[in-house]
């Protein structure tokens, strides 16, 4: 019951960030099918809180090199398809405006806006990583550099033995033998 109520918790997750236009839902669901959503999701989140910081030192330059950041941009937006992130990919395009015309100002703004849907869609992702560890271990595994890892590992067993004891509770019941059947008459002939 616990293993079934794990993963209904797990599931209205998911569904939710379909719902709220988190993740897409065919990339998404594609990359469960594949058993690496998990890890996929662990990259993008590594990968973009990289990108944006590169970004992000690149625009408190005097002179902002903006083929770069255009590079960087383009990277991010790449990223954010692997997990189907599209609300992260849509500020990039804004984002994308302001740099096209090398206006600075815009793209600080704008940036802001790329940051914070990459924050939503990390924080989203983080919660099904965690699985059901409590707040207070989450946040000092994640101090420790180890949330990611040990939350992957969690979801792979927790994974193994849901489908342990959903085969366990689909095998017939074994009747019980009496201790008397198990007794083998070797006088009689």
């Amino acid at each position: 019951m616990v293993a079934a109520a794990l993963r209904a918790q797990l599931n209205a997750h998911i569904a939710g960030m379909y719902t709220e236009g988190v993740v897409d839902e065919d990339t998404f669901e594609e990359l469960r099918d594949e058993g690496t959503a998990v890890e996929v999701s662990r990259l993008f989140i590594y990968d973009a809180s990289e990108i944006i910081d590169d970004i992000d030192i690149l625009m408190e330059e005097p002179e902002v090199d903006f083929d770069e950041v255009e590079a960087l941009t383009q990277q991010l937006m790449r990223c954010t398809s692997s997990v189907g992130a599209q609300q992260v990919n849509l500020a990039c395009m804004h984002f994308g405006n302001f740099y096209a015309i090398q206006y600075k100002q815009g793209c600080l703004v704008s940036l802001a806006l790329v940051r914070n849907e990459f924050y939503i869609v990390r924080h989203e992702l983080e919660i099904m990583m965690q699985g059901v560890v409590d707040e207070d271990t989450f946040e000092e595994l994640r101090d420790e550099g180890t949330a990611i890892e040990v939350s992957r590992l969690f979801i792979y067993d927790a994974s193994e033995i849901i489908g342990d004891i959903d085969i366990l509770m689909s095998a017939p019941t074994p009747s019980i033998i009496s201790p008397s059947a198990l007794y083998l008459d070797t006088n009689s002939s």
